[in-house]
């Protein structure tokens, strides 16, 4: 799946997350017995394994990446940014569902503003999936150092 495809999944989500908060909060509100036992710790706890999962494929690129570097004096200076930028998202998300579990307690007991809370929570579930989905075709597209050297060498 490419970034734009990705990113387009994304915003097709939250849009149809809030029209059906807006147009039926019933659905996304706490009278759905699932979402009400899940935007709690249990949400905080699945972030938090996709967060330990994904940040420990950061860290495996990461070094792979040093021993490319090392063998073939090739920088690899946007994939690095790309990890980081991904490692960081993936830690603000966390951060983001911890105050969502916080504050979603302290919101007007509206259904409509219940269905947002756990619309935001779905988001954050999908934004943390579609990171570990990008990070593990990264680590399945690292070339081997044959394969650069290959690469570099064909060049003038």
């Amino acid at each position: 799946m490419t970034k734009n495809l990705s990113w387009m999944a994304m915003m097709l989500l939250i849009l149809t997350l809030l029209i059906i908060s807006f147009v039926r909060p019933l659905n996304l509100s706490d009278n759905n017995e699932f979402l009400k036992e899940f935007v709690n710790h249990e949400f905080l706890s699945i972030l938090g394994f996709i967060v330990a999962l994904t940040l420990g494929f950061a860290g495996n690129i990461h070094l792979e990446l040093n021993r490319l570097e090392d063998a073939t004096d090739q920088p690899f200076t946007r994939t690095r940014a790309a990890l980081k930028k991904s490692a960081l998202s993936l830690i603000l998300a966390f951060v983001a569902g911890g105050a969502l579990v916080i504050f979603k307690p302290l919101l007007i007991e509206k259904s409509i503003f219940e269905a947002l809370a756990n619309s935001g929570a779905i988001v954050i579930v999908f934004f943390n999936l579609a990171i570990l989905y990008d990070l593990s075709g990264t680590v399945f597209g690292i070339p081997t150092v044959k394969k650069i050297k290959e690469k570099t060498n064909g060049k003038p």
